[in-house]
């Protein structure tokens, strides 16, 4: 694998915006064809394993087991339904993670040994959860159930372990959310914002203040604000004090610099 043209290649579609770096597309991440089923091998450009049979959309890591999420029906030997665990200490696929059924584009750990999971699903493990899911360490699905009512694109855990979910819908929790909604734990809605269109990239500042936003949506609580924005952590509010210059195209992804 050339890392160094892949480097370049993602460096120059990325513009860098105060302390926020902008990406406006990636593209997702395939099986290798000619790949084969097994361990995940030690040296994967030597002896690339048959992980998934469709594309990877997200990747997240607890200690030596990740959780990839994606459009997907195998992980490795395994019928999987769009999520499933590696473990790197094994060098194994795992078989206890519950089926999705529908597509995973976000997931991120939850401080717990547990996962969150993000997309554009009806159930996880038989158990209805629009959207939005928690497994747990054991590979359980929790009682946690936001269910907003689109698709879910980016994940974001808070410092104080609250989640902030981006996508494209307008409610969460039974109540009014507009693309962003931060929940607690227990899937409790803290606030909704008012973003008009779909939320693709979320990022926070380091002390937790600010919550950066990047997608192709064109209003904030009625006002015209495109593609790129701030809004408050603790309200859902525009933060009108972060004025950045105004994409023409989709952004995609956000590194925040700390």
């Amino acid at each position: 694998m050339k890392l160094r043209p892949m480097l370049a290649a993602v460096l120059a579609t990325a513009t860098t915006v105060t302390t926020l770096g902008v990406v406006s597309a990636l593209a997702p991440a395939y099986a290798d064809p000619d790949s084969r089923a097994g361990v995940v091998a030690e040296r994967p450009r030597d002896a690339a394993i048959h992980a998934v049979d469709g594309e990877v959309r997200s990747v997240a890591q607890v200690g030596s087991t990740v959780v990839m999420g994606g459009n997907f029906t195998k992980v490795g030997p395994v019928t999987r339904g769009a999520a499933g665990v590696i473990s790197i200490a094994g060098r194994s696929f795992g078989t206890s993670f519950p089926d999705v059924n529908g597509t995973v584009y976000a997931a991120a750990p939850d401080g717990a040994g547990g996962w969150y999971l993000g997309g554009d699903f009806a159930s996880v493990g038989g158990q209805g959860r629009a959207n939005v899911a928690r497994v747990d360490a054991t590979g359980a699905v929790t009682s946690f159930n936001p269910a907003p009512n689109g698709p879910v694109y980016r994940l974001v855990v808070a410092p104080d372990g609250d989640l902030i979910i981006g996508g494209n819908f307008t409610q969460a929790a039974g109540a009014a959310a507009g693309s962003v909604a931060r929940v607690t734990n227990s899937g409790a809605l803290v606030w909704g914002a008012t973003v008009s269109g779909a939320v693709r990239a979320l990022g926070v500042s380091g002390d937790g203040s600010r919550l950066y936003i990047g997608g192709d949506f064109s209003k904030i609580a009625g006002l015209t604000v495109r593609r790129l924005a701030a809004l408050s952590a603790a309200t859902g509010a525009q933060d009108t004090g972060w004025v950045p210059g105004l994409p023409n195209m989709t952004v995609s992804d956000l590194v925040v610099r700390t």
